[in-house]
């Protein structure tokens, strides 16, 4: 699968643009769609570096035969990861509303693999969440696209694509890489709550404790300027 990947599927619309309303969603995918299961401050002691340190630039910051090490112990703990994969609850209903009643524009921004994203979609198709052979995301980036999340390049990229402004658009994840990336790029930003993300909750536009609480938001600014005061 390509790291950019646009399925332009029937009945994505544009909304007018004289108010500045929503155009589209993009998600971050582990722990936002998925229930997190990711250990990574265990992932970061297999690398042996710091908290807090970024795992992907430690990475591409190696030398060659490093680097190919290094990549070797993400991807094994990465595959162990897909084996625990849950969706996260609320996530049929909300892609339902999504799809079926806003026709905006959805992407998905993940700093995991193609293979995940793979992985993840069979899940969901297996599960009856999406329809065999589709998907509702028009356009997937992973980490193959570069500079990832926190940088604003691709939620940038995705705007582009989808030939609107980030200021139109909804970043949704849990890690502050997630909510770094929309505000630098000019996005509203809605965290999903979690005991681990607490520092940034303050940062963003919105908060939620469940994947179905998005609802009432997109509800809210179809037709407005997205404003963390309304």
């Amino acid at each position: 699968m390509s790291f950019v990947r646009q399925v332009m599927s029937c009945g994505l619309r544009a909304m007018p643009s004289a108010n500045r309303p929503l155009f589209g969603v993009v998600f971050d995918m582990d722990g936002t769609l998925t229930v997190p299961c990711l250990d990574f401050k265990k992932l970061r002691q297999l690398l042996g570096i710091s908290d807090g340190t970024d795992i992907l630039s430690h990475v591409a910051g190696l030398s060659d035969g490093q680097k190919e090490t290094a990549m070797t112990i993400v991807e094994k703990f990465e595959e162990e990861g897909r084996e625990k994969l849950q969706i996260q609850p609320g996530l049929a209903e909300l892609f339902q509303f999504l799809r079926e009643t806003t026709g905006l524009n959805l992407g998905l921004l993940t700093r995991n693999s193609a293979e995940a994203v793979d992985h993840f979609l069979s899940k969901c198709n297996d599960l009856g969440i999406f329809a065999k052979q589709d998907d509702p995301f028009s356009t997937i980036l992973t980490r193959d696209f570069t500079p990832v999340k926190p940088d604003p390049a691709p939620l940038l990229h995705i705007a582009k694509q989808w030939k609107t402004e980030a200021s139109r658009l909804l970043m949704v994840g849990d890690d502050q890489h997630d909510i770094q990336c929309g505000i630098a790029a000019g996005a509203a930003t809605v965290l999903l709550n979690n005991e681990k993300n607490k520092g940034t909750q303050h940062l963003a536009t919105f908060n939620v404790d469940t994947l179905l609480e998005i609802i009432p938001i997109v509800k809210e600014h179809l037709g407005t300027e997205l404003s963390k005061e309304t």
